[in-house]
């Protein structure tokens, strides 16, 4: 049978977290200069972070409303005439309900891998920005101001990758 449409709506949830620290303030030696230029990056890095999932949600529901509904509407209604086969036997019923379920199944295929690839894609990219902040050398408040500058940046381009993910997903389904 195939999985509930509701479930092959679902976009995982972003996991790259912003990195940070609390923010330095007057009191701890910095001064005012020192308190603006050492300012959390941290509200670009969750704006971003959440832009990029309502832009994946939002892609997964135009793909639900477009694509995937209308399938698990065919899907469910060649099982309902697999049901009503009165001279099959049980496995003949149940392989037709297979047959029917079968591009569902694909296109949950498809989601599984293309997310995934995006997410690890993702990942790789703030991974590559941990090491390069951690391997400049600079302080460790100068290397997290790196490292978000970088994460930012990355979830930046991402927003383009997943519109291409989008694209493939759209394909693969229509090839079904």
């Amino acid at each position: 049978r195939p999985p509930a449409a509701s479930r092959l709506v679902q976009a995982p949830r972003c996991n790259v977290q912003p990195r940070h620290r609390g923010r330095r303030t007057h009191a701890a030696g910095r001064g005012r200069a020192g308190v603006r230029a050492g300012r959390s990056r941290r509200p670009d890095m969750e704006a971003k972070h959440k832009q990029l999932e309502a832009e994946m949600h939002g892609m997964m529901e135009g793909l639900d409303n477009s694509l995937l509904r209308p399938m698990a509407a065919e899907a469910y209604r060649c099982m309902a005439a697999c049901q009503e086969r009165r001279g099959a036997s049980r496995r003949e019923v149940d392989e037709c309900t297979q047959r029917c379920g079968a591009r569902m199944e694909a296109a949950q295929r498809i989601i599984q891998h293309e997310l995934s690839d995006f997410q690890s894609r993702l990942q790789r990219a703030v991974k590559v920005c941990a090491d390069e902040a951690r391997d400049g050398g600079a302080s460790e408040e100068r290397a997290r101001q790196r490292m978000e500058r970088c994460a930012v940046d990355a979830v930046e381009r991402h927003r383009g990758i997943l519109r291409e993910t989008g694209k493939r997903m759209e394909q693969g389904f229509r090839a079904l």
